[in-house]
């Protein structure tokens, strides 16, 4: 590529995104929003983003833990959920099935809680999944006794 070529390229890609980061040689990739993205050594990319009903970072990490490599946990706080903000209301609602619906319909995100007032013995397991459509009134709800089981069912249901 000639040097004017290469100037052109240069502020086409500045236009779209003044942060972009841009090589050139034998070989030439642009990365930054409106291009690709910059992968980790990881590959988070291809992980499974859900959301966890806590601000408890040991809770998380522990959570973390259990289901291992290929899902990415947040926080309701790391996805902008402010719970001051009357339109935020439902995420303080006692029951914990609403509250993983509220973040699955409005954030888009499949959530996870640990329900506090399950009662196994009655058949009400303490782990809620919301998957499903963002957008969709119905989204499928499940419960799970173990961390384990939950990790079996995501990952049989992957893809």
């Amino acid at each position: 590529m000639e040097c004017r070529e290469r100037l052109l390229v240069f502020r086409m890609i500045k236009s779209i995104d003044p942060f972009a980061f841009v090589t050139m040689g034998n070989v030439s990739g642009v990365w930054g929003e409106g291009f690709d993205n910059m992968k980790d050594k990881e590959s988070k990319a291809n992980a499974h983003i859900m959301v966890m009903l806590t601000d408890d970072k040991q809770e998380m990490e522990n959570v973390n833990h259990q289901l291992g490599s290929g899902f990415q946990l947040r926080s309701i706080r790391e996805i902008g959920c402010d719970m001051d903000h009357p339109i935020n209301k439902d995420i303080l609602s006692p029951d914990y099935v609403v509250r993983t619906r509220f973040v699955k319909y409005y954030y888009g995100y499949d959530c996870i809680a640990v329900d506090p007032n399950a009662d196994p013995q009655a058949g009400i397991l303490p782990i809620i999944l919301v998957t499903g459509k963002a957008a969709t009134d119905h989204p499928t709800i499940q419960r799970f006794a173990t961390f384990e089981d939950l990790k079996k069912f995501l990952l049989k249901n992957k893809g």
